[in-house]
């Protein structure tokens, strides 16, 4: 489905009862808004969409990578984080970009005007995370580091709700700092039951651009570390993850050296990487079924100002493809689909 309104950079999650629940973005790259909507089960279409931010002009969407990304709360509530425009920091300071959080508690008719989580761990790029649970937490993700120190001194910071994103603790940081971060990388995060997980790329040495997961079997309070993915390159990849739940089944996603795509599922020896073929691989999005069966979307042969073209794969139980990867159109410019599944079928908005 091609995102309402014109709309890209989709992001999605279904609820329990198979609601689609969706923010895109519409207007300038540099300082456009984000919008929320949603496909009720058995509706073919989204709801009018409406408007997240409060101030006009506050998300950014240059890069593909820095998008708004979602949760959903205890009763009912939305979660939305995003990293701001250059109409919501200090003049010419790129070092000053806020991460911005807006919450909807009354099922997505409004949302609460955005506010700032960074206190003091300024620097962001490459957008950030967010994961809520039903009891009420929300813990939202960035990376960030003094500009002086580079990527080798970046770490992962989260700021931590217990009330259901009404007040925010100080943020904290989590990460190693050995490994560093991809300063222009995106991460993602979830939360499912008791386990909260985070993925994002280091910068070891300014070369050592692995996946790295932390995971968290206390509702977040205490990460543990573990490398995924190994790829050696001096420059930023420009790259971003995914992460889904279904039951006990949790799948990761990310992109991998060689313009590949691969995945795990935790708790498994479950582990693919996608044939490099013709184009680079890039930005994807998994989406799990009940079942075991999982859906791969990516843009293939996107990149800086180039959208590439939507393509797919499924994935029977053991992580073997069923058929052959698709392509299916053309993906817009500084977009990545979004793949969710809902009603018993996988959709993939883009």
């Amino acid at each position: 489905m091609r995102c309402p309104d014109g709309g890209i950079q989709p992001a999605a999650i279904a609820d329990s009862k198979g609601a689609v629940h969706m923010v895109f973005f519409k207007g300038e790259p540099a300082h456009g808004d984000l919008f929320y909507s949603t496909r009720p089960p058995g509706l073919a279409d989204f709801s009018e969409p409406v408007r997240i931010n409060s101030i006009d002009g506050a998300a950014i969407a240059i890069g593909t990578i820095r998008g708004a990304q979602l949760a959903l709360g205890s009763e009912g509530s939305i979660h939305v984080a995003w990293m701001g425009s250059g109409k919501v920091r200090p003049k010419d300071d790129h070092h000053k970009s806020p991460m911005l959080y807006s919450r909807s508690t009354d099922g997505g008719k409004t949302f609460e005007p955005q506010r700032n989580l960074i206190t003091e761990a300024y620097g962001l790029d490459g957008g950030g995370a967010i994961a809520a649970d039903a009891a009420g937490r929300v813990e939202v993700f960035w990376h960030s580091g003094e500009p002086d120190l580079g990527e080798a001194g970046r770490q992962i910071w989260v700021a931590r709700s217990t009330d259901n994103g009404k007040t925010f603790s100080p943020e904290v940081p989590i990460s190693n700092t050995d490994t560093g971060v991809c300063g222009c990388c995106g991460m993602t995060a979830g939360a499912s039951g008791e386990m909260s997980v985070v993925l994002y790329r280091s910068a070891t040495e300014g070369v050592h651009r692995d996946i790295y997961l932390l995971k968290s079997e206390s509702h977040g309070s205490d990460f543990q570390s573990q490398r995924l993915d190994r790829w050696k390159t001096p420059s930023c990849p420009m790259s971003s993850m995914s992460v889904a739940f279904a039951g006990k089944r949790t799948v990761l996603a990310w992109e991998a050296s060689g313009g590949n795509i691969a995945f795990s599922i935790i708790g498994s020896k479950i582990e693919r990487r996608l044939p490099h073929g013709n184009q680079k691989k890039k930005f994807p999005s998994v989406a799990l079924a009940p079942d075991g069966h999982l859906l791969l979307a990516w843009a293939d042969g996107a990149g800086w100002k180039k959208g590439g073209r939507l393509a797919w794969q499924l994935f029977d139980p053991d992580g073997k493809p069923v058929g052959k990867p698709r392509l299916v159109g053309g993906n817009p410019i500084w977009s990545k689909p979004a793949a969710v599944f809902s009603g018993g079928t996988f959709i993939i908005v883009h």
